[in-house]
This record gives C-alpha cells, sequence and structure tokens, in this order.
C-alpha cells in the first residue's frame, strides 16, 4: 500500500428485490472520505448498513450511482487486493492453526512458503498472538479468534478495511480491549477504515466520523465528527467530554429513528 487512499461515494442506489416487491436497501447516498479516516457507520438494523459495505467491497453491485477507492472502482480494488472484510463471526477453518488460517489466502494467490511464513508471522505479531501461532481455533476465545480473523484481513495490506460488527458477539470486557487493539493496528497501518456498529460508544470511541443512515429507504441523514482527541486509551471511557460525544451521538439516533412510545403511559 502506498499510502491513505479516499474514497467517493456519489449517488449511490442499491434495488433488490424481496419476493414480488422491490426494497430500496441504498438511495442516493453521497460521501466524501478521506484516506486513513476511521468511519463509523451507525442505524438501525434493515437501513443498509452492510450493504453499503458490500458495495464498497465490490460484493454488490449499484443500481446507479459511483463508487471510486483510490479512482478504482470497486471491482478494480478488489482484483488489486486494496479491499479486506471482517465480519461479525471470524469464519475460521477449524483444522488449520491460526498461522495457517492467515496464510490461506497467501497460499491461493501463489506465494512462497517462506513468504507466507513472514508475512503470518508479522500479522500475528501486530495483534499480539504471536504465541499462539501454532493454536487451533477450539483453543482460542473468541476474542482471539476475531484477532486471527482481523490479521488474515490485514495480511495483504489493504488501502481500506470494511469491518462488519466485527466485535459484536463479544462480551463487553473483550470488546473494549478489543476497540484499543483496534485503534493502534489502525494507526500502524494507515488504512481507511468503516466499522459498523449499534454501539454509540464504540462509535464514539473508534470514529473520526460517525455516519447515521436511516431505514426505507436506506440513506444518510447525518455525518457527525468526533473531536475527542488522540491517542485514545480505555481512560477515555469514563471522561465526561466522551460521555457528552456518547449523548450527542444518541440524539442524533433518535432524532432520525425516534424510540417507541412506552408502554403504560398516562392518556389523557
Amino acid at each position: 500500500m502506498s499510502g491513505p487512499v479516499a474514497i467517493t461515494i456519489d449517488g449511490l442506489t442499491v434495488r433488490y428485490r424481496a419476493g414480488a416487491a422491490p426494497v430500496v436497501a441504498l438511495q442516493d447516498l453521497s460521501c466524501q472520505i478521506a484516506g486513513g479516516t476511521f468511519i463509523a457507520l451507525v442505524g438501525p438494523s434493515g437501513c443498509g448498513k452492510s450493504t453499503l459495505l458490500r458495495a464498497l467491497g465490490g460484493l454488490v453491485a449499484p443500481t446507479a450511482g459511483r463508487i471510486a477507492i483510490g479512482g478504482a472502482n470497486p471491482d478494480d480494488a478488489r482484483a488489486a487486493r486494496l479491499v479486506s472484510f471482517v465480519f461479525q463471526q471470524p469464519v475460521l477453518l477449524p483444522w488449520c492453526t491460526a498461522r495457517q488460517n492467515i496464510e490461506l489466502p497467501l497460499r491461493l494467490f501463489g506465494w512462497s512458503a517462506p513468504r507466507r511464513h513472514a508475512a503470518a508471522a508479522q500479522f500475528l505479531d501486530l495483534v499480539g498472538l504471536a504465541r499462539f501461532a501454532d493454536s487451533y481455533p477450539s483453543q482460542l476465545s473468541g476474542g482471539m479468534q476475531q484477532r486471527v480473523a482481523l490479521a488474515r484481513a490485514l495480511v495483504f495490506e489493504p488501502a481500506v478495511l470494511l469491518l462488519d460488527e466485527p466485535f459484536g458477539a463479544l462480551d463487553e470486557i473483550t470488546r473494549e480491549r478489543l476497540n484499543v487493539e483496534l485503534l493502534r493496528i489502525w494507526s500502524a497501518t494507515q488504512a481507511t477504515v468503516l466499522f459498523v456498529t449499534h454501539s454509540l460508544a464504540e462509535a464514539a470511541f473508534l470514529a473520526d466520523r460517525v455516519l447515521f443512515l436511516a431505514r426505507e429507504p436506506g440513506r444518510l441523514v447525518a455525518d457527525v465528527p468526533i473531536t475527542l482527541p488522540r491517542p485514545r486509551t480505555a481512560a477515555l471511557l469514563e471522561h465526561d467530554d466522551f460521555l457528552h460525544t456518547v449523548a450527542g451521538l444518541r440524539r442524533q439516533l433518535n432524532r432520525h429513528d425516534p424510540p417507541p412510545p412506552q408502554a403504560g403511559g398516562r392518556h389523557g
């Protein structure tokens, strides 16, 4: 990777059919993302967050609009291995060790054994799992398995990293620790990151900007900069500035996706 890569999204619309009815997953979404920035995507289920990631990764074809990743379209960017995914589930092969899981895509692209071994060792060290290179997924905790998946996504040194709720299935303590680790890794790689989350605290802690999507149809309704200073550590989670930032994000969310009225209220 030669340096941070910017992303341009211009009038992106994605439609598909669910039975007989067309569904507009995303409608006329436009956004400029500077290279090397960390973007959090927030919104209710069904608002198109995952569809946006898949469109950026070349896995979903736009119905209309344009995406440019460092000047390339998503198909060309994926072919050049500029983009990598990490999903909520790590999807590791259970019969392969951590090292072998990381080396698998390298093997598919014809890398020599010494080159594969060196790359796997480098990224296992980056995610803090050098001691567990020969462990199988069943011998690793959920958080450690997700670190292996992250190392596998980083092994080609992608310019853009697409993270679809990668820590959503983990307990809160593990999640907070991995968020700190993710920021450390991000600062070392200069990747442009898009991170889907349902946690406003996670978005505030990680991101430079938080993009709010609303559903029916999926569309961008707010773009909120996060001004908390970097580097960010776990101690930030207890600061008033952080709590105020999360409260501001909650107000934005409620403005565009208000909570249902509480049952049992007074009626006039």
